[in-house]
Formats: structure tokens, C-alpha cells, sequence
């Protein structure tokens, strides 16, 4: 993981750091923003292997000059900012609606039905809510996603909402019919979208087999605010809630996510309805679904915990020294913090198509197929650490 140092060169006294971000510390790219003594640092794109130099104004205009360098796995880059003596406004709705600390811990009840075929999911969400104080507009996140329809329940008397998306502020707001006292709320949303190649969100991966021919596959990357692209959802790591999910799926095709099947029921036009458990609390960028033509090995008893590996089929046989390490890690940490491991099942998915090392989705952690996936009699001494680290 790349860790970045940001310092000014001017004289101002004005000093910061930047996060250090979640993807390999051979990225080529980076871009970041960071605040430091009431400014307001916006950086441009730079590169880790080169020096970038520029400068910066700050928001009244006068030419306030900074150049600001930055170390990145002990490589110098220079890079130009801008300097913002006010943040940005805060976006339309914010401060009126159920987003924010008016809705705390809620539930999801989320069905999907992706078609690997047209690349399109349909969708709906409910989720079970609380209003603090009386507001007549509910604001969620969502991106990329088109509403069909959707209505807010209170006291059991459903209500038609107006739905308005903000596209700019990655929200949608929908408009009660009358205003929402405090108490418990009840949302309702049919939405579909599409499976991207961005690498994120719910999107498209996909691998050739034995065979010569292409295999698609549906997966998930939320981290860190790319749940908004799945369903509607307040979609801040703050905001943690238990979800119900359940997918409607070909029946030829394996389904996971993050907690246990609870059952399978059959489904019209050759497909079946896959119910998940309720998860525990957690926040939307750990939620995860996959569906596609995998493998999955048989679950090995660690402890109470179930352990699989899930792959595409023709690379489930290099899935054993991945188990071993699991087996070993789990039983390892759950003595040294005398904690059993929260979740009530693990699953390690091997995706053809990931943009990061792996992503820690509880109880289904998806990996690049290089990070998990391995041939002991063969892989050097570095690919097996790679899969043990």
C-alpha cells in the first residue's frame, strides 16, 4: 500500500499528510485532497516514478503561489494545488432530510436480478429506518441507477414519493407527499442499472475457458463509495446496518455473498432465488455479491467457521495452499485477540478482472486470482508470500 507525505516548499508554515490509498503501491497514478490548517488542498493528478512541478492559486484569485511535493514508496514527485480558503457548499437537501445522523443503523432487504447476457440488473431495496426529526424529503446516495418507483410506509400506511436524482451530488431525494414525523420509516425503491468495466461498483468481469470460449461473470467493489452504483443506500463507512440479500439468478450459475445461503427456492424462466442470511452491522462498502460460472470447493470446518475458496473452474485445483493459510490465520488471530471470527461463514473468491491486491468484505473476500490462487510445486518463493500476506 502506497503511504504519501505531502510538505510545502513556500515559507507560509502551511504542512500536511495525505491518506495513503487502497490500491498497490505500483500504481501508476494517484490523486488525493487534504486539509491542513483551515485550507483546503486539491492536488492535481501525478505520477510516482517522475517529478511534476506547477502552481496554484487560492480561491480569491490573488496568485497565491504553493508547490507542494509529495513522497510515495521513497520516490519524490512535485505536484501543483490549489488552496481553498472555504470548503465547497454543502449539497441541496443535506441538512432537511433523513440523510445524516437522522437515520442511524438501519436494515436492507435488497433483491437483484442481473442478466449476464444484456449486462443489466433490476432491482429493489427496502430498508427500515428511523427519522429523528420531522422532514418532508429523504436523501440517499445512488449513482448510475434509474428509479422506477418508490414510496415511503409510516405506521403501515404506504405513501407515493417523488423521486429527484442529483446526479452532481450522487444523491437521490425522495419527496413525501406530506411531512415525515420522528419515528420509524419504512422505504420502498424499484431501480435497475447496468454492469460497468470500470473495475467497481457491481460490474463485469469476465475470463475464456478450456473450451476457447468467453465467460461472464458479475462481481462486486464498493470500497470506498461504490455502493451508490449497486442500490440506493446511505453509503458513508459511518453509517453501518444489517443487510438481507437475495439474488435472482440463472440456474446454472453460482451466487455468493457475505453471509450463508439460507435457502433456494426456483424461480421463473429457469432461474432460482437465492436468499442470504442477515449479515452483522456493517458498513455498505464491505457488502459483496457475486454470480457467474465458478467453483467453489467444499467447505472445510475451522473451528465452527466454514471456509471455501471459489474460482473459475479450470484454476480451482491451486486453491489448497490458500486454504491452508486461511485455516491457519483464522484459528491464529481468533487466539491472539481472544475473539472468535465475527461472520458466520468464509468464502475467498478469485476474480479474473480486480483492480487491487484483495478487498476484505466480510465473510466474502474477493482477490485478484495471481493473490490467492497458486501452484506450490511451481511459484516461486515471493508468489507464495504474495498469498500469505
Amino acid at each position: 500500500m502506497a503511504r504519501a507525505k505531502a510538505s510545502s516548499s513556500n515559507s507560509s508554515g502551511i504542512s500536511g499528510a495525505s491518506g495513503s490509498g487502497g490500491g498497490s503501491s505500483n500504481a501508476a497514478r494517484n490523486s488525493g485532497s487534504v486539509s491542513m490548517d483551515g485550507w483546503r488542498l486539491r492536488g492535481k493528478s501525478f505520477t510516482g516514478s517522475s517529478l511534476v512541478s506547477g502552481e496554484g492559486v487560492d480561491a480569491s484569485g490573488k496568485g497565491d503561489i504553493r508547490r507542494y511535493s509529495i513522497t510515495i514508496d521513497r520516490q519524490m514527485c512535485v505536484f501543483p494545488v490549489t488552496l481553498l480558503e472555504t470548503p465547497p457548499e454543502s449539497p441541496p437537501h443535506a441538512a432537511g432530510s433523513v440523510h445524516g445522523s437522522r437515520a442511524p443503523r438501519p436494515h436492507y432487504a435488497l433483491v437483484l436480478a442481473p442478466d449476464l447476457t444484456t449486462g443489466v440488473f433490476e432491482g429493489t431495496v427496502h430498508i427500515e429506518a428511523t427519522v429523528h426529526a420531522e422532514t418532508a424529503i429523504v436523501s440517499l446516495n445512488a449513482l448510475d441507477l434509474e428509479v422506477r418507483d418508490a414510496w415511503l410506509e409510516v405506521g403501515g400506511a404506504p405513501m407515493a414519493a417523488r423521486a429527484e436524482i442529483d446526479a452532481a451530488n450522487e444523491r437521490l431525494h425522495l419527496h413525501a407527499p406530506e411531512g415525515l414525523a420522528a419515528g420509524p420509516v419504512r422505504i420502498h425503491i424499484d431501480f435497475s442499472g447496468r454492469l460497468n468495466d470500470r473495475l467497481r461498483g457491481f460490474y463485469r468481469s469476465s475470463f475464456v475457458d478450456d473450451g476457447g470460449a468467453e465467460q461472464v461473470l458479475a462481481t462486486t467493489q464498493f470500497e470506498a463509495t461504490d455502493a451508490r452504483r449497486a442500490f440506493p443506500c446511505w453509503d458513508e463507512p459511518d453509517f453501518k446496518a444489517t443487510f438481507a440479500i437475495t439474488m435472482v439468478v440463472d440456474d446454472s450459475l453460482f451466487v455468493v455473498s457475505n453471509a450463508l445461503e439460507a435457502r433456494s427456492t426456483p424461480a421463473a424462466n429457469g432461474q432460482r432465488r437465492v436468499e442470504f442470511a442477515t449479515t452483522m452491522p456493517m458498513s455498505t462498502y464491505l457488502v459483496a455479491f457475486i454470480v457467474g460460472p465458478l467453483s467453489v470447493t467444499p467447505p472445510i470446518d475451522v473451528d465452527g467457521t466454514p471456509l471455501r475458496v471459489v474460482a473459475r473452474p479450470d484454476r480451482a485445483h491451486l486453491s489448497p495452499f490458500a486454504l491452508d493459510v486461511a485455516q491457519f490465520c483464522l484459528r491464529y488471530f481468533a487466539d491472539y485477540f481472544d475473539r472468535p471470527y465475527p461472520g458466520d461463514k468464509l468464502d475467498l473468491v478469485a476474480i479474473p478482472d480486480f483492480a487491487f491486491g484483495a478487498m476484505e468484505n466480510l465473510g466474502c473476500v474477493t482477490f485478484r486470482e495471481t493473490a490467492l490462487l497458486v501452484d506450490p510445486s511451481t511459484a516461486t518463493q515471493p508468489e507464495l508470500q504474495r498469498v500469505v500476506d
